[in-house]
């Protein structure tokens, strides 16, 4: 699926937005500041109704769970001429701590905040990140094989909304920390 395929998907789901679905959001502490801020560049959320897969994936479907879409966007492929919308994600509202994706490409929404030198705000939903307009990192991908973890361990410091979120990245970081070959030497 190409940026323009997502693109286009992520313009109708933005199109769909009607004031329940903000008044949603409001109620799960996401403020309408939050939201213009984000929307005043580009769509950032949408509306829709998905089949959630088993394998992590969503397919839009007009019969399916309603959802919110949010885009995830590389502004590194964008300087390069090209759509920057390099995923999807959904969730439900019920649920905001579960989320699947469109094409499994992504691995943070605001990962482009690591490679700055200011502390990084880590949130733990996609909802927070729409609360904290942007302005932090939400995890997506939380396999032993995600780019997230080398790009936070050669990033700027990072902070946390709660403890729980911190220890988990935590054990994250060092269950996947690579450690070299070791043993006793024969010094006889």
């Amino acid at each position: 699926m190409k940026g323009r395929d997502l693109l286009a998907e992520m313009e109708a789901a933005a199109s769909r937005v009607r004031l329940p679905h903000l008044e949603r959001l409001r109620a799960l502490g996401v403020p309408y500041e939050s939201l213009g801020a984000l929307g005043r560049d580009e769509h950032t959320f949408g509306a829709g109704r998905a089949v959630l897969g088993s394998d992590g994936l969503f397919q839009p479907d007009e019969h399916g769970e309603p959802v919110v879409i949010q885009a995830v966007n590389d502004d590194l492929v964008r300087k390069h001429g090209e759509v920057g919308l390099i995923d999807l994600i959904a969730w439900r509202t019920d649920e905001p701590a579960r989320w699947w994706w469109r094409t499994g490409s992504a691995w943070a929404l605001g990962f482009e905040l690591l490679d700055g030198d200011e502390p990084v705000v880590v949130v733990a939903t996609p909802c927070d990140w729409l609360a904290a307009a942007g302005r932090a990192c939400c995890i997506l991908d939380w396999s032993e094989r995600s780019p997230a973890w080398p790009a936070m361990r050669a990033g700027p410091p990072l902070s946390f909304t709660n403890d729980t979120l911190r220890q988990r990245v935590r054990n994250a970081l060092v269950a996947t920390a690579p450690l070299p070959s070791m043993e006793i030497a024969d010094v006889a």
